[in-house]
């Protein structure tokens, strides 16, 4: 959940429209939760290597 939080911060302070955190594991329900309520996009390892067998295809 940490990692979230200094996300948000950075999305502030340099003023970034999206923000994603990307893991090959999961995230903590803490991290969901805040990362749902900061509007943050997280990625785990079952969605990343589906959009990366999806981007291979195109």
């Amino acid at each position: 959940m940490i990692i979230v939080l200094l996300l948000k911060a950075g999305k502030q302070v340099h003023g970034c429209y999206d923000a994603w955190i990307v893991t090959t594991s999961n995230f903590t329900k803490a991290a969901k939760e805040a990362a749902d309520r900061l509007n943050i996009k997280l990625i785990n390892g079952l969605s990343l290597d589906d959009r990366l067998r999806r981007w291979k295809l195109h």
